[in-house]
């Protein structure tokens, strides 16, 4: 076989031009690759860094938002002062197998002790349990509901004179619906 067989392509007179091809594809991937490597920092510096700091504000103004709608602490005195006030006792045998327990110590009301009873839901509590929770919470601590007082409408007066009275209905007997029943 003779070198003409084979053409141009592995022509030996020229070795360097192979190797010049080869460089030269060489270069274009490894341009390819750093133009590659180029566009995804990009990306990530400014998409993903503008989302990031996007949930921080989220989060701020979400912490914000919650520090300023907090539920009210608790009650001020007056209104704890205001919820009744007895002294304890059982009725005897018709409280006989009930036992009723302070939910803020978890001790029994006993004997004279002084008790307190919210209105709004009626659960009794030691008055010196219940007034240092109401300090600190506005809530029954048995069913949250709010320890004060609900302001119940006053029922109406009916108004005076004889109940309105609705007119007689044009009825004829033996029609029903317009038709004739003869």
């Amino acid at each position: 076989m003779s070198d003409q067989d084979y053409g141009d392509v592995f022509s030996p007179d020229d070795p360097d031009d192979v190797h010049g091809k080869i460089m030269l594809s060489a270069i274009i991937s490894l341009s390819l690759v750093i133009a590659i490597v180029l566009i995804v920092h990009i990306y990530a510096r400014f998409v993903l860094h503008r989302q990031a700091r996007r949930r921080q504000q989220l989060a701020l103004e979400a912490a914000q938002l919650h520090s300023t709608c907090q539920p009210p602490s608790g009650l001020d005195t007056t209104a704890i002062a205001s919820l009744p006030i007895f002294r304890f006792r059982q009725l005897g045998r018709l409280d006989q197998g009930k036992i009723v327990e302070c939910a803020v110590c978890l001790s029994t009301l006993e004997g004279e002790q002084m008790a307190r009873l919210l209105p709004n839901c009626k659960h009794n509590f030691h008055a010196e349990c219940i007034d240092k929770w109401l300090g600190s919470h506005s809530t029954c601590p048995i069913c949250r509901t709010e320890a004060v007082p609900w302001l119940m409408p006053e029922p109406r007066e009916p108004p005076a004179g004889p109940p309105p009275i609705a007119p007689p209905l044009a009825w004829e007997e033996g029609k029903i619906g317009g038709s004739n029943l003869d």
